[in-house]
């Protein structure tokens, strides 16, 4: 698998460039950056939907993307959501930027075997969900 890894990473650069070209453009859709001084593996696409902006929350258009065939999840949930730490004393509320980021986020599909054709499929049924 390791013999594959830089193959891999740059199909999935390439699989990103592709998503942010065909999204950047989508009112209320903030896509991912790669700043100058890191680099990505894009083990996840990860899009923050605006539902002020774009029309619908998160939940809405990921059930919307789940009904077309298209599977994303959220990811990132902050920690002190976790048990463990809500019996440490943690509480929903502490920490206001990391909540609600996670309920914006979505990970879109992204994978070494998609083609371009995934790529715009997913990004064609974000641009037509919008109400």
């Amino acid at each position: 698998m390791l013999k594959k890894l830089d193959k891999f990473n740059k199909i999935r650069r390439e699989l990103a460039q592709y998503y942010s070209d065909l999204l950047s453009d989508i009112n209320g859709i903030n896509i991912p950056i790669e700043k100058e001084y890191g680099y990505s593996s894009w083990a996840y696409y990860i899009i923050q939907i605006n539902e002020n902006d774009y029309g619908i929350s998160r939940n809405e258009l990921m059930l919307e993307l789940n009904k077309r065939g298209i599977g994303c999840h959220v990811h990132y949930t902050p920690i002190h959501y976790f048990e463990f730490y809500n019996k440490l004393g943690y509480k929903k509320g502490i920490c206001s930027n990391a909540e609600r980021a996670y309920e914006e986020i979505l990970s879109l599909p992204l994978s070494p075997q998609l083609q371009n054709d995934d790529i715009k499929y997913v990004a064609d049924a974000i641009k037509n969900i919008q109400p």
